[in-house]
């Protein structure tokens, strides 16, 4: 037993910690953002269109019932990818990441889990550790570096915290981390069928996940490009570029609908409009940046940057220049060969093209848009910051400083993240939701059906849900479902009137002594009319 214990990788302990990281996280998220019910949705409805189907009037035993049809995979429906390319294709995203949450639920069906998408997004970031060690490897062979990285890494609020929205930006976060260790590790190697096979497997798999993958693998592909151009190996060029252009006819060949989302979709049309403008970029650009730098860097990402430039410019002072030569200074001549400083080429120049093109284009300055880039542009940071310490500083005093790094970061990141994805500021909501779980509840409703979807961990606990319109709670119109109930609650969704006006209408209506304010989340305000 103890041989076998010894056998066991000390960097298992890594992955370890991360996982429980994550689930501890995912464990403490108590609601869900409305494209976390498409997520489930649109992996699993089969019905008319991509929105989840309700009647109004109709009674719902219990309140959950309401959402089981789309959220969940019923009889006759498992591995259904038929649907799950439909629904794709109504909708603006590629499917591969809800082909993958299908499978789990079709393993499970008539089964509601948030266990099934996390265990998803626990995976990929695990994954993608393991990457980033790989891509740590390729930029230096010290071992110290390697692990102060790495635990740095894990210890990250920015990655910890992709486990716990559901979506695919887990999944695309590893396909980038992986096309991007693949091109770097062939810096200066022959090209191999190997090589294009991995590349291209990795491509089309990160197309069909998440559109901003394409943006990234074309500024990467375009470096590589020109590096193979300038080493004038024309041959592995041209193959390069046949590869790469066959991964993109294959993509759109599997999912024809991806044209069309890109480039007349909604997301689409929005992003090429906001393309176009110039305003606000700027703006754009320093939201993202403090995102970056508070999720990854632990707000310390400017002073990281003003350090290397500092250390930059002394050093090129030194190679090319007689000033500050009779300094007892330490040279910093950083021992980096050919293809490491191509290497930084590789891994920098994409991830910042990434970052300015999707500043630009995305509609809101949300974190997740930036999540594809997170491990390589840490990595990035991180490994050219610690070789240039490695250089500078003796070996005590680099690992003191290192050791002071890592904890600065892992305290900002942590202490400035507001862990948004948990939306523990619906808790007294559910609380006070499940404290009146005998009850039936009568939604006003105003719009789509999307409107509810913010709401399905509200509605779960109550004993039934049913559907009315603004029009019949202002005229009172709700007698079949009042008269024998000691209490009910009452939800509003975009409703248009004065809520207390038409609840006190409603009390002298029914015969109810008072109401009281539950809370709000999402689009809703809920209330409990009490005798």
């Amino acid at each position: 037993m103890l041989e076998k214990v010894k056998k066991i990788p000390k960097s298992a302990i890594l992955y370890l910690v991360l996982a429980i990281f994550m689930i501890l996280a995912v464990s403490m998220k108590v609601n869900y953002y409305i494209d976390e019910i498409y997520t489930y949705g649109l992996s699993n409805y089969n019905g008319n269109g991509i929105d989840m189907e309700i009647e109004y009037d109709k009674t719902y035993t219990p309140g959950t019932s309401v959402y089981d049809d789309y959220m969940k995979v019923q009889n006759g429906q498992r591995f259904d990818y038929v649907n799950v390319w439909r629904n794709q294709t109504n909708d603006v995203h590629p499917p591969l990441y809800y082909a993958l949450i299908h499978t789990i639920c079709s393993v499970f069906p008539n089964k509601f889990s948030k266990w099934f998408a996390a265990g998803i997004n626990i995976i990929f970031v695990l994954l993608t550790l393991y990457m980033v060690r790989k891509i740590i490897s390729l930029f230096t062979d010290n071992k110290f570096i390697l692990w102060s990285i790495s635990l740095s890494f894990v210890t990250l609020s920015g990655i910890i915290m992709t486990a716990t929205y559901f979506r695919m930006y887990c999944m695309a976060t590893f396909w980038v981390t992986l096309l991007t260790c693949l091109f770097l590790k062939q810096v200066d190697e022959k090209q191999t069928r190997k090589f294009y096979l991995l590349i291209g497997l990795t491509t089309i798999a990160g197309a069909l996940t998440h559109y901003y993958v394409i943006v990234y693998a074309f500024f990467l592909s375009v470096v590589y490009w020109v590096y193979l151009l300038k080493k004038k190996r024309y041959a592995e060029t041209a193959w390069f570029c046949l590869t790469m252009g066959c991964a993109g006819c294959i993509s759109i060949a599997v999912f024809p609908a991806m044209i069309k989302h890109i480039f007349f979709g909604y997301r689409g049309t929005e992003a090429i409009d906001n393309f176009k403008k110039s305003d606000n970029y700027w703006d754009n650009l320093k939201a993202f940046f403090q995102i970056v730098n508070s999720q990854l860097f632990g707000n310390i990402l400017a002073y990281i940057l003003i350090a290397l430039l500092v250390l930059a410019c002394v050093g090129m002072l030194q190679k090319y220049t007689d000033v500050l030569a009779e300094s007892k200074m330490t040279k910093l001549s950083l021992p980096l060969d050919h293809k490491v400083k191509i290497r930084y080429i590789l891994i920098f120049v994409p991830c910042v093209c990434y970052f300015m093109i999707v500043s630009k284009i995305t509609f809101v300055n949300a974190d997740r848009y930036m999540w594809p880039i997170y491990a390589i542009a840490f990595t990035a940071v991180m490994c050219l910051t610690c070789t240039i310490w490695r250089q500078v500083l003796k070996d005590g005093a680099f690992i003191v400083v290192t050791a002071m790094m890592i904890a600065v970061i892992a305290w900002g990141s942590f202490s400035s993240c507001g862990w948004q994805y948990l939306f523990r500021e619906s808790q007294n909501l559910l609380a006070e939701a499940y404290a009146h779980n005998q009850y039936d509840c009568i939604c006003v409703l105003e719009g789509d059906s999307y409107w509810l979807y913010p709401e399905f961990a509200e509605y779960s606990n109550y004993k039934s849900i049913t559907f009315v319109t603004a029009d019949e709670i202002d005229q009172g119109q709700i007698s079949q479902w009042t008269d024998h109930n000691n209490g009910i609650v009452i939800s509003y969704i975009n409703y248009p009137g004065d809520r207390d006006e038409n609840l006190n209408q409603l009390k002298e209506m029914y015969g109810y002594t008072g109401y009281e304010y539950l809370g709000t989340y999402g689009m809703d305000n809920t209330y409990f009319l009490h005798r």
